[in-house]
């Protein structure tokens, strides 16, 4: 049995203030900061989300390195 919590950064288009974070897990106003757990997801569905959180991390970090984040 796991605990998953969700929406205390959720992700949105748009930045609004420091409990938001964009597409890519990163939270507004903070530079090499990214989240990657299921505090980003608005909801969480009833069934354990521990596939779609590691799915979702692995996407947040390639697009990291993409970017070149961490240089």
């Amino acid at each position: 049995i796991g605990s998953h919590f969700g929406a205390s950064f959720p992700m949105r288009d748009t930045k609004k203030d420091f409990f938001e974070s964009d597409l890519l897990g990163h939270i507004c106003n903070f530079k090499k900061i990214s989240i990657l757990d299921s505090s980003i997801f608005p909801k969480l569905p009833a069934k354990p989300p521990t596939l779609t959180i590691m799915a979702n991390s692995s996407r947040i970090v390639e697009g990291v390195l993409e970017r070149n984040f961490f240089n």
